[in-house]
Parts: C-alpha cells; structure tokens; sequence
C-alpha cells in the first residue's frame, strides 16, 4: 500500500500537470488496474510508474504576464471546467474501428464533423461523451456493413469483436454503463481494506447503495441508473476519504 506521502506525491503531481480526475483515473487504471491511489495492492514500483507517467504529461502553459487569461474552452476544457479532447487510447479506438468499417480519414472526419460540428478528432472541444456516442455510431454502422457484405477486403475486424460493446456501454436509456460499474466495483475494492471481515460482502455494497439513492428497497448495481450510479460513486470516493483520515489520526 503506498503511504500517505506517496498519495499526496502523486495528487500534486497531478495538479501542476492540469490533470483532470477522469483522465487521472483512466491513466491509474491503464497502468496498475487500480482506479484509485488507495488502493493496498498499489506499491513502489506502482508508485514509481505513475509519477513517471504524470511527469511526462506536458502540464498547461502558464498565462503571459499581462495577458488577458484564456477562456476554458480555448485552453482545452469543457464548460464545468473538466479537461476536454480525447486522449491518446480513445483515438487508437477511434481510429481502429474506422478502419474496421473501411473508413479513410475523409470519411472519419466527415463522420466527426456531422455529430460534433469540428473537422478533426482531435479537435479540443471533444469530450468522454462525444467519444462514447461516436463509438456507438461506429459499431451501428461496423454491424450494418458486415451483415450487407460492404466491406472492403482487409478491413474485417478481428474474430470475436463484441458488436454489441459500446451500446452496453453507454446505454440511451438511461442505466448505468459498464464504465460506470466498473468504477464503482474498484472504488468498492479499495473501500473494503478499510472494513471489518463482515462488511466485504456484495449485500454490504448493495445496502450502502440503496442507503446512498434513498431507495425503496435494494437493487444490484447492474439495475441503478446512470443518476444513481454517479451518487454511488460520489459517496464511495467520500467514504475512502473518512476511512483514511481515520487511519491517519491513528498514533503509531
């Protein structure tokens, strides 16, 4: 488990790099399957990778002085203040699946630009939502063009693609998606090296659920919606933080 100090190491780090908190998690979890800093399976060598990989994000560019600042849609974020335009693993999706569809770029782009109104996928004012929308229109499109035979020779995709993987994922009817569950499951992981034995039970997390969403009676996670997902998720992240402070209070 990494100590306090490596945690704020690792938040500070983060800060001066302008990070957001999605992006932050995705590059947690892209490197130590982990979607948390407090997680106990987490250790130096974990830490060490992390650091290197914050650090070697390019941080903002501070504003000349004088100089009016800049707006934060044109420093790259979206109106609640959350970083925006997609990062490096979104495009290789993107990309990947254009290809499965036989796409070049003239017709990828002109794709991006009938949906979001920019010409280029790495526009900046492109979100986690345009990209999961987008990814739905590919596979749509990937699944009519397969079933009609259209594709070009070479552009298949691969044996076994889920066709059915990015509508699961971001459904429109307004349940939660597998992002979503997965950030609660891991949240819930990192929850559990702080409980007692007879908390870490499946029946713990769906009783602290319906407990969070004030429901009538209790639901697995797969049947919360989009909105009570997001206050799950909200009060896992605020629970891990009591828990911590409890273990920092605690003289050694």
């Amino acid at each position: 488990m990494l100590t306090n100090q490596q945690k704020a190491s690792i938040h500070i780090a983060k800060n001066e790099r302008g990070m957001s908190d999605p992006d932050y998690r995705a590059l947690l979890t892209e490197l130590t399957g982990a979607v948390s800093s407090t997680n106990p399976r987490l250790d130096d060598k974990d830490y060490q990778a992390i650091m290197k990989a914050i650090r070697g994000i390019p941080s903002a560019p501070s504003e000349a002085k004088g100089a009016a600042p800049r707006s934060r849609r044109s420093a790259g974020c979206n109106a609640r203040g959350r970083r925006s335009a997609w990062q490096d693993k979104q495009l290789r999706k993107f990309r990947q699946y254009c290809k499965y569809c036989g796409m070049d770029e003239t017709e990828a782009r002109a794709i991006i630009f009938k949906n979001f109104g920019v010409m280029h996928e790495e526009a900046p004012t492109l979100t986690n939502t345009d990209f999961d929308d987008i990814m739905v229109t590919l596979e749509e499109l990937l699944e009519e063009r397969i079933k009609s035979d259209s594709l070009f020779p070479g552009a298949r995709p691969r044996e076994g693609l889920d066709l059915q993987y990015w509508r699961n994922r971001h459904p429109k009817r307004g349940g939660v998606n597998t992002r979503e569950s997965h950030l609660i499951f891991g949240l819930w992981n990192d929850l559990k090296a702080y409980l007692g034995e007879e908390k870490r039970t499946a029946q713990y997390l769906i009783g602290f659920a319906a407990n969070t969403c004030r429901l009538s009676h209790a639901k697995a996670i797969e049947e919360l919606s989009a909105r009570e997902a997001l206050k799950v998720i909200d009060a896992l992240r605020k629970r891990i933080i009591q828990e911590q402070k409890k273990t920092a209070d605690i003289p050694f």
